[in-house]
């Protein structure tokens, strides 16, 4: 089985970074979001629609992909007993994912993330950023100590708690170097926690590079690329926060995207509730106009 393993982790590899598009559901609204999504990176990112429908790492897509099981046994364990990958655990799910797609840049977003511009803007801010871990809100118990994870966090010994490292991953990029530092780090169970975690830490740990994408390659030169308030436990205010949702994505509702080339989230659509509301207020307007 390692060796299959092995062989599997060294395919050669396309140069073009390859886009992973995450969702529970699939509905009409957020196929069509996804489709302005692929649609506007043409030719920069190759994109994948995958389902994942249930509590469990269970992508269902048209890519082979090897088992959290079989890539990093320990940090699995921690899943099940976690009873499935929400609230931490939603990197035994991506990372076997990433090193399926054997490119050496792969980009990875939750459906409910959005641009209130051209995609092709905010991508092409990072076309030669050789970065291995590119995230958003980057932050350590110094600078944000009440996040409520730091208490599950475990970690080798001798890696200081100053030096441990939190992000917020609706949208990362990670290289496939990361990735398998990354699954050959959590196949010891000395490592242990939140996800948001997990991820900055181990590149932090094992000297990867980690970067904030709140501003592009040269933030002298390109303004921040989303907003937010680390030390809120929503953290808000800002465009790109844990709560509360929005129920439009751009393409539906332009209008109702204060700030311009700003990432956003969070854009719930998959709610019938959620769905009416939107319905309803966009009957509103055009009987208004």
């Amino acid at each position: 089985m390692l060796n299959r393993l092995r062989r599997f982790l060294q395919k050669p590899a396309s140069l073009r970074p390859a886009g992973i598009f995450i969702s529970h559901v699939s509905t009409p609204r957020i196929t069509a979001h996804f489709e302005r999504l692929r649609h506007e990176t043409i030719g920069l990112i190759d994109w994948h629609f995958l389902h994942n429908d249930g509590n469990w790492p269970a992508p269902q897509w048209d890519i082979p992909t090897p088992s959290a099981e079989q890539l990093m046994p320990s940090r699995y364990r921690q899943m099940v007993a976690n009873a499935g990958i929400m609230n931490g655990f939603l990197d035994t799910l991506v990372i076997p994912c990433v090193l399926a797609l054997n490119r050496p840049f792969v980009w990875v977003m939750e459906y409910d993330v959005d641009f209130s511009g051209n995609w092709a803007d905010f991508f092409r801010l990072y076309p030669n950023d050789p970065t291995d871990l590119l995230t958003t809100t980057v932050t350590t118990p110094a600078t944000e100590p009440d996040w409520h994870h730091w208490t599950t966090a475990r970690c080798p010994q001798g890696y200081p708690r100053d030096a441990w490292r939190r992000g917020f991953h609706p949208v990362m990029r990670m290289s496939r170097h990361f990735a398998t530092t990354y699954c050959n780090a959590m196949r010891d169970d000395k490592w242990g926690g939140h996800w948001e975690y997990t991820l900055p830490s181990v590149a932090h740990h094992q000297r990867l590079s980690l970067r904030d994408l709140r501003f592009g390659g040269d933030e002298n030169r390109v303004g921040p690329t989303y907003s937010n308030t680390p030390n809120d436990v929503r953290l808000l205010p800002g465009t790109f926060v844990w709560r509360p949702f929005r129920d439009a994505y751009f393409h539906e509702d332009p209008g109702a995207f204060a700030e311009t080339n700003r990432l956003y989230h969070p854009i719930k659509t998959d709610d019938p509730g959620w769905d009416q509301a939107f319905n309803a207020r966009r009957a509103a307007v055009a009987a208004n106009t």
